[in-house]
């Protein structure tokens, strides 16, 4: 979560901070892990008043371990699957969960995310990675995988960047 606001530089015009000046006025907000009656009252407000919320809520919990984006992103992967559905202006949920739907564990979820990605996305995914910390241009992407094409480097960033692997501010790209 980030909130800024307008500020008056020294000239009185209203500008922008730069990144570093905001950093240096910002501080760190540590997110602790939901609890399993978080979860379930998240799911509540995510689905509404429908049957085995606190059956989903507890198997994407138990996988999950209580990060919330993960919590959301397993929920979608049951809803990619039909095994969550909406229809009418109600969601079902299943009564339910064969242990084949969903990972049994977050580093199995992780694993999967990876391994469903084209070679071309994992592996600037992977250049992402050793760049912590650092976005990534397109054109650093055309050094980095010089043999690629433009129109196949530009297909592995849009799959990243629908599967939120990266995110994107219009000239960066990152983590």
């Amino acid at each position: 979560l980030l909130v800024t606001s307008a500020v008056r530089t020294p000239a009185g015009d209203t500008g922008a901070l730069p990144l570093h000046a905001l950093r240096e006025r910002s501080s760190s907000v540590p997110l602790h892990s939901l609890t399993p009656a978080q979860t379930e009252a998240m799911f509540d407000s995510v689905f509404g008043d429908v049957p085995h919320v606190a059956l989903l809520s507890d198997r994407i919990h138990r996988v999950a371990l209580g990060n919330p984006r993960m919590s959301m992103e397993l929920a979608q992967q049951l809803t990619n699957q039909g095994a969550i559905r909406y229809d009418a202006g109600m969601w079902t949920l299943p009564s339910e969960l064969e242990r084949a739907a969903l990972p049994s564990s977050l580093e199995a979820a992780f694993t999967e995310r990876i391994a469903a990605l084209s070679p071309l996305a994992r592996r600037i995914a992977e250049c992402h990675a050793l760049c912590a910390y650092r976005e990534l241009t397109r054109d650093d992407h055309k050094v980095l995988l010089g043999d690629a094409t433009l129109e196949a480097t530009n297909h592995a960033l849009q799959e990243l960047l629908e599967r939120e692997v990266l995110t994107a501010d219009g000239q960066r790209l990152s983590l």
